[in-house]
């Protein structure tokens, strides 16, 4: 029996058992032309006779043998070819299911900044759209008192289109406030938060694509968002999360300013924004 026979037929994806099983059987099938008996084949092929039986009924499943329901039982070798032509069909299936699902998967298994860190003082940087929206699903999840949100005008948008975060926050009673450029382009979505958010209106040119998320003023986040669409998770975005009290205190600070001073035009741009 060649080894380079069985090499071959394990790089199609059978056992050295198996290999040995069906290569015994071609040369046995060959002399005999009715196929061959268990015993016959473990002789031949040298594959212990306490595996043997398990082995050709893999080869049976395979696609590889034929079982004939006499006595003794014989088993008959399919063709190679046939065994070819079902991988090809399925090797050719997997790669559509790829090719169809490759953008969502890249974006899934980024490196998402490691483990996640809890207590004061720690920071935690994350990569890609998929790990950043993850984390600011999870801090509105924990959130108890109050969410300040400063968003960039895709971030409303986003929002708007997977809202389960912060609609679970409203249900539990937080405060939810929304800083955003209020555009044209996200006055549909501007409508459907101000039923669940207070949204007061910003100037956000200066720093495009860059948004700050307080919760209960005990954890934030910095992000800026790569690009600034409306893709729900396919995204360079960058999210430096932290707990450290400092931090946040300076964050909020930030925040809390231009909150105030939106007040006297919220009710006039929000209005226009949702009307």
């Amino acid at each position: 029996m060649e080894p380079r026979k069985i090499a071959k037929l394990q790089e199609l994806g059978l056992t050295e058992y198996e290999a040995r099983a069906y290569l015994a059987l071609l040369e046995v099938t060959h002399a005999e032309t009715q196929g061959a008996i268990a015993g016959r084949v473990a002789e031949v092929s040298r594959v212990p006779r306490t595996k043997i039986y398990d082995t050709l009924q893999s080869l049976a499943r395979k696609g590889l043998l034929d079982m004939v329901p006499e006595r003794p039982m014989r088993y008959v070798p399919r063709p190679l070819s046939e065994f070819l032509s079902a991988r090809e069909d399925e090797m050719r299936k997997r790669l559509t299911t790829l090719e169809e699902e490759r953008e969502a998967l890249a974006a899934e298994f980024l490196p998402n900044g490691g483990l996640a860190v809890e207590g004061d003082g720690q920071f935690t940087l994350l990569r890609s759209r998929a790990a950043v929206e993850e984390r600011v699903a999870a801090m509105m999840g924990r959130a108890r008192i109050d969410v300040l949100l400063a968003a960039t005008e895709g971030q409303v948008r986003r929002l708007a289109a997977s809202p389960e975060a912060a609609n679970e926050a409203a249900r539990n009673g937080v405060a939810v406030r929304i800083l955003a450029p209020l555009t044209e382009r996200n006055r549909a979505a501007a409508r459907a938060l101000s039923e669940i958010a207070e949204l007061r209106p910003m100037r956000w040119e200066e720093n495009p694509g860059v948004a700050a998320l307080i919760v209960d003023g005990e954890e934030a986040m910095l992000l800026h968002v790569l690009p600034d669409d409306d893709h729900l998770y396919v995204g360079s975005d960058v999210g430096l999360w932290t707990n450290d009290k400092a931090m946040v205190a300076g964050i909020r600070a930030m925040l809390e300013l231009p909150w105030r001073l939106a007040h006297g035009l919220a009710a006039q741009r929000v209005a226009s924004a949702t009307a």
